[in-house]
């Protein structure tokens, strides 16, 4: 091999090309499955340091906690982000009360209840089998933001934290 600069530079241009796809910034992110604190939960970060979690609370219900990231943004307390997973309708909506709590930082919807090892929730089947969910909010200032996060291995993920025998069914009226 000759010892020309652009042989070397041809050498190494699939390395750098491979080393430039991997460092890209959300390029691996996908569900995981960790303890925090006494609970299991399933969570995935986005690009923006915003963080998505479902997790199974004291009294089987489960829950999707939407946690923005660092900074002075803070959601509006009047209203619930709306959410929709890939472009199927319906679109989420919830009212704010014991079905959408909301904070400052964050905001936390009840799916539904565990009952006999099954649950009926649309929302929990579309994130097993979806492949994004995008949230619609206002910020204390008025402002709409959104947030996006892949659903890419949610389905292992959240089968890890809810078990793999529990029966996930949706209404026909739901679809």
């Amino acid at each position: 091999m000759p010892n020309h600069p652009a042989s070397v530079k041809n050498h190494w241009l699939p390395i750098l090309l491979i080393l430039s796809s991997t460092a890209m910034p959300g390029a691996d992110a996908a569900w995981q499955t960790t303890t925090a604190g006494d609970r299991d939960v399933a969570s995935i970060n986005n690009e923006h340091g915003q963080t998505l979690e479902l997790f199974v609370d004291e009294r089987n219900t489960i829950r999707l906690r939407l946690t923005l990231g660092q900074g002075f943004e803070t959601f509006a307390a009047a209203s619930c982000p709306t959410f929709q997973i890939d472009d199927r309708t319906p679109m989420h909506h919830f009212n704010p009360g014991p079905d959408c709590v909301v904070a400052s930082k964050q905001v936390t919807f009840s799916l539904g209840e565990i009952v006999d090892r099954g649950i009926r929730s649309l929302v929990v089947h579309r994130l097993l089998n979806g492949n994004a969910a995008n949230f619609r909010y206002t910020v204390s200032n008025g402002q709409y933001r959104q947030a996006t996060f892949s659903l890419s291995r949610s389905k292992q993920a959240v089968r890890r934290l809810l078990g793999y025998g529990l029966k996930v069914e949706i209404d026909q009226a739901e679809q």
